[in-house]
């Protein structure tokens, strides 16, 4: 923090409202897919083995891209890494809502992660 930032106000305490926020919207969504998998599976036409690689793509490319994201965020700064993950996750988020299949949804889990 510089010199006479607060916690509590300032850009070093919106900054944090917005990651904290952010970061809620990330788990939430993360977290909504597994109960909602049941349902995208009737709409869908999935099969067991393919709601299992929709969470498993999910997942993954969350979890491999947790590193590269760190080392950028360290480089770079917070807004200039965090608007463009915003972008990708509401990316995925609008490819998950209007699956019609599979390939899409699968797509859409992936761009979710990647964000």
């Amino acid at each position: 923090m510089g010199r006479g930032e607060r916690l509590t106000g300032g850009y070093s305490g919106r900054m944090l409202l917005v990651l904290v926020a952010t970061w809620g919207m990330i788990q939430t969504a993360r977290l909504v897919v597994p109960p909602l998998l049941p349902e995208m599976r009737a709409d869908l036409s999935l099969s067991l083995a393919q709601a299992g690689v929709v969470l498993t793509v999910l997942q993954g490319v969350y979890g491999v891209f947790q590193y590269p994201s760190g080392r950028l965020s360290d480089s770079w700064s917070r807004a200039t890494l965090l608007v463009p993950s915003i972008l990708v996750l509401a990316a995925g988020t609008a490819l998950i809502g209007a699956a019609t299949g599979f390939l899409v949804l699968l797509v859409g889990v992936g761009v979710f992660g990647l964000g």
